[in-house]
């Protein structure tokens, strides 16, 4: 017996549908046959025709839509096809049909529903079948809608889809041709055996702007309100979908990124390196970028929302930033200490900085601390210490000749 939240159970269900319809002819039968259907798996049934075209030609079911009996008939089908054919195989009884070897579909969607939480909502048939390998399945110009509560559909869809059998469930391959996101490759598996769902979409070059990530369903919208990303990078996301909750995972690799973190005063040009998204956390690693007049180095970051006030971690190394642009951060404003620097602020300076942001409310709290060295006007060198005391930011400068 396969679980009622079987993807799995869904193909088999199909191709016993196939079967069932298209062995009954005389329309009357039909409607019979397809009430049965409807009773056993739980689902209600809209297909136009159902014809059989011999033993090597298959059977053809046109137009057909699935929902799941629970499903308002206002809501969107489950499952729709234009055509889907029952290749091969041999038909059995009406009672006890036999599982075909291959499965073809045309115009093909699969609908899934998720609550505000990544909770899958759909209800999948409830099958009976025998235990053994699914048919093999070819779907030309396919589409999957990801639709969770309160954020816009995620639609992806291509030319060709193959479905390989594989023990309690499936292997499948597909390419992912979209204007917005651009060319993708799919994979993932389907089991039975729990109720699971796993998709991998990868992209060697993909185009990234903050209302596109935005958009992700499952990547809670709040991690991009400190966060924004633009430009091109290799990405991967993957979606381990089960019937009660729904886990992502995100990486981006840049070459030449546009970068803003606002809280940080961090808005970088060109730059390189890593990010990981899994859940309410972003961690960035090896970042380099153009920030602040000079170059920026971030060897570890991590941003947490998932605490009551969100943390944003920053290990940072800089080389001939301008002293300027560092003062007019927020982070930098009315502290004691740097108000004094200002009055030389015609330089640069390198150096590290450990900088810890809360996001707490109504302004945000910061901790830092750090040492380098800068350069001045006059010729003036300095060797500088900076830290959190009390809750405020003191620099301790040490003057020296250049």
């Amino acid at each position: 017996m396969l679980p009622r939240s079987s993807l799995t159970a869904l193909v088999f269900f199909l191709g016993l549908l196939a079967i069932t319809v298209a062995a009954v002819r005389p329309p009357l039968l039909r409607m019979v046959a397809l009430y049965l259907v409807e009773k056993q798996f739980g689902v209600t049934i809209a297909v136009s025709s159902a014809v059989p075209h011999g033993l090597l030609e298959g059977i053809h079911l046109h137009q057909l839509q699935v929902r799941s009996a629970e499903t308002l008939k206002n809501q969107a089908p489950l499952f729709t096809a234009e055509k889907l054919r029952v290749e091969s195989g041999i038909l059995g009884t009406f009672l006890q049909p036999s599982r075909p070897d291959l499965v073809s579909c045309d115009s093909m969607q699969l609908r899934l529903d998720f609550d505000s939480q990544g909770k899958l909502l759909t209800k999948l048939p409830k099958v009976k079948a025998a235990g053994g390998m699914g048919p093999r399945i070819n779907i030309r110009d396919w589409q999957l809608v990801l639709a969770q509560r309160d954020r816009p559909d995620l639609v992806l869809g291509g030319l060709l889809c193959d479905l390989t059998p594989a023990g309690n469930g499936y292997i499948f391959r597909a390419n992912l041709e979209d204007v917005r996101y651009g060319i993708w490759s799919v994979t993932g598996t389907m089991e039975s055996q729990p109720p699971r769902l796993q998709l991998s979409l990868s992209s060697a070059k993909a185009f990234m702007n903050p209302k596109l990530l935005r958009d992700l369903p499952f990547v809670p919208s709040s991690v991009w309100s400190q966060v924004t990303l633009e430009g091109f990078g290799q990405v991967r996301l993957d979606l381990d979908i089960q019937p009660q909750a729904t886990r992502h995972h995100l990486w981006l690799k840049a070459s030449e990124l546009d970068v803003n973190v606002p809280i940080a005063g961090i808005q970088a040009k060109k730059v390189s390196g890593y990010a990981e998204v899994a859940g309410r956390l972003i961690d960035l690693r090896h970042v380099k970028g153009e920030c602040w007049g000079g170059q920026l180095v971030v060897p570890q970051s991590r941003l947490d929302f998932d605490k009551p006030f969100p943390v944003m971690t920053f290990h940072i190394g800089g080389d001939d930033l301008r002293l300027a642009d560092l003062l007019r951060q927020q982070w930098a404003q009315g502290r004691p200490g740097l108000a004094k620097l200002a009055l030389f602020a015609k330089g640069t300076a390198k150096g590290f900085l450990e900088m810890a942001i809360t996001l707490t409310k109504p302004l945000p709290m910061v901790e830092v601390s750090g040492a380098g060295e800068a350069g001045l006007r006059g010729g003036i060198q300095i060797h500088w210490r900076v830290r959190t005391e009390g809750g405020r930011i003191h620099f301790e400068p040490a003057l020296g000749p250049k």
